[in-house]
């Protein structure tokens, strides 16, 4: 077992103090926490989530999950073509969640144009390595290999997003060409 699985664990509450929520979710409807083993809450409260995923059952739970943290989620967009038209756009965007294959190509253009950003990126993929071109260039990127537990999805992004605030949000037209 990680170290990172026996720190974040999700904790399922009957009556909630502080940071929690009532939900309808894929589980049904209930009242959570995600904490660590210390009690802070693991919460993405005004982080706007990027979702870029193909597969509509895994970017259903994805969504699920980043709305139960009290994130929010921009997308989820299923195609590099969708994800590039939004990136145009210039929104505010704290992280991303991205998987690497895509029905329309891989993930590279826009992985990118994020880290050009200074957008905190977790890959989330179904693949065991990652392409050569990604990882060599990208040797800090942070993968999970799907699938992965609800609370440590959660606390990796709070991680990647409370290391330095908030990132820039400036407009990444030069990045994505």
């Amino acid at each position: 077992m990680s170290a990172i699985r026996r720190l974040f664990v999700p904790v399922v509450t009957e009556a909630c103090t502080g940071t929690c929520g009532r939900n309808r979710s894929l589980a049904g409807d209930f009242t959570f926490a995600w904490a660590n083993r210390e009690g802070v809450p693991l919460v993405l409260s005004g982080l706007h989530v990027l979702v870029i995923e193909d597969d509509p059952t895994i970017a259903l739970y994805l969504n699920d999950v980043i709305q139960r943290a009290e994130g929010t989620v921009i997308g989820p967009f299923s195609s590099l073509r969708e994800a590039r038209v939004f990136l145009r756009t210039a929104q505010q965007v704290d992280a991303a969640v991205l998987d690497v294959n895509l029905t329309d190509g891989e993930i590279t253009p826009v992985l990118e144009a994020l880290r050009a950003r200074g957008t905190p990126v977790v890959i989330y993929t179904a693949s065991a390595d990652l392409p050569r071109r990604i990882a060599d260039r990208h040797t800090d990127l942070l993968v999970l290999q799907k699938p992965v537990q609800p609370g440590r999805l959660v606390g990796e992004l709070r991680k990647q997003t409370s290391g330095g605030g908030l990132r820039e949000t400036a407009p990444i037209r030069a990045a994505l060409g």
